[in-house]
């Protein structure tokens, strides 16, 4: 199975409705190589895979080096992850839109493509443990 390397979402971090400016380093993509295809399970753009620990990461990744490259990038005590992974058109965008402080919650905007070829999208992000997030 070939390698899938997960995509960086745009790191341009806009307003959110409350005029605050968004944490920067609230929301952060990983670059990491997926070796395997089939993990973890697809749920689509709206409903990422969320990792909160190492154990976790076991259950999702089945391939010890993707496990290891994830593990260097992300502290468990303080991070969780959402793995986003869905076909659909090559010019299918997810974006962080921002990350709300006093709500603490990061907003993902999905911007569904128009070209008719069926790609494969994967973005993997940490973001705080106990945040909470939406996709519009």
């Amino acid at each position: 199975m070939g390698a899938i390397l997960i995509a960086l979402a745009s790191a341009g971090l806009a307003f959110v409705a409350t005029g605050q400016p968004p944490q920067k380093d609230a929301v952060r993509p990983l670059a990491i190589k997926v070796v395997s295809v089939g993990d973890p399970k697809p749920g689509g753009v709206k409903n990422p895979a969320v990792i909160k620990s190492a154990e976790d990461l076991a259950k999702a990744f089945t391939d010890e080096s993707t496990r290891k490259a994830i593990a260097k990038d992300v502290d468990f005590t303080k991070e969780q992850l959402l793995y986003f992974r869905w076909g659909g058109s090559g010019m299918d965008m997810l974006r962080v839109q921002g990350f709300d402080a006093k709500t603490n919650e990061a907003t993902f905007t999905y911007q569904p493509g128009r070209t008719r070829d069926l790609r494969p999208h994967n973005y993997l992000f940490a973001l705080p443990k106990d945040a909470k997030w939406k996709v519009q």
